[in-house]
């Protein structure tokens, strides 16, 4: 909720370190929950701001890049200590832009959790993502999650569509905001869902843990949080949706407009 309301005047402007910004992230991932893994097609438009470009490091931590592409034209690449290094086959000019498509495969130990039938993201997303993690680069993030059939799933920005398919679930995810890199992620689980609504908000409380009438409960002071800090800020929330997340293990993170807190917390005020 903070960082939907104050993130942009937090996050500085400052001069990217690599010569080139990434401005928009497509991924289509596919989560497997019987081996832990993720497997993923990620599409990345960047833009060169310093100079042109011949090489273009980005950040794959725990996850094997298989194939890097421009077009149809295939890109030598090299990956190591944690870095995608790509050697352009053709320099990136000044101010222009570039489209690169990977594949990528892998069961990452950090910031991708499974945990009690479900599976979440945490800090870490170059763990699970191929990301230009620079402070400075804030990019907006299209998500395709393909996930077993009765999860629910919440990700960045707006659920454009959810489609059930030979028992897989295909989720759809939208985030028109650029944000920066760390707060990119999802939930999915088996979890219980229940709403509220404040103003043009609707606020959605999840677990698998408890029951609705029980997140209601829990989460009696999020409206009450949500016209406070709507009113200091002068503006209203600027999203549809604001979810609250209760799962397995220790999370608190927010994530642009959800955040994931631990069960022990629906304890607490329950």
């Amino acid at each position: 909720m903070y960082f939907a309301l104050l993130a942009t005047a937090l996050c500085s402007a400052a001069a990217p370190e690599r010569p080139y910004l990434v401005e928009h992230y497509d991924a289509q991932l596919n989560i497997d929950f019987n081996h832990h893994s993720i497997a993923g097609v990620e599409t990345m438009r960047l833009r060169s701001v310093q100079g042109s470009v011949r090489e273009v490091e980005l950040d794959a931590n725990e996850i094997v890049v298989d194939s890097v592409h421009i077009g149809r034209v295939i890109q030598p690449f090299d990956q190591a200590d944690g870095y995608l290094r790509i050697h352009l086959s053709k320099a990136l000019l000044p101010g222009k832009e570039l489209t690169i498509k990977a594949t990528f495969h892998g069961s990452p130990s950090k910031g991708f959790l499974f945990l009690g039938g479900s599976v979440y993201t945490v800090y870490n997303t170059s763990h699970w993502l191929i990301v230009n993690h620079e402070p400075g680069d804030l990019a907006t993030l299209s998500l395709s999650l393909n996930v077993p059939s009765g999860m629910a799933v919440v990700a960045n920005g707006r659920n454009v569509s959810s489609k059930t398919k030979d028992n897989r679930l295909i989720s759809k995810w939208d985030e028109r905001r650029a944000i920066p890199d760390f707060v990119f992620g999802f939930a999915v689980g088996p979890f219980t869902r229940t709403s509220a609504q404040v103003e043009k908000t609707e606020l959605q409380y999840l677990s698998t843990g408890h029951t609705a009438v029980q997140l209601n409960q829990i989460f009696r002071s999020t409206p009450h949080a949500l016209q406070f800090f709507s009113g200091k800020a002068g503006v209203l929330y600027p999203s549809k949706t604001y979810s609250q997340i209760l799962i397995t293990g220790n999370p608190e993170q927010e994530l642009g407009d959800f955040t994931l807190l631990p069960e022990k917390y629906g304890a607490t005020l329950s």
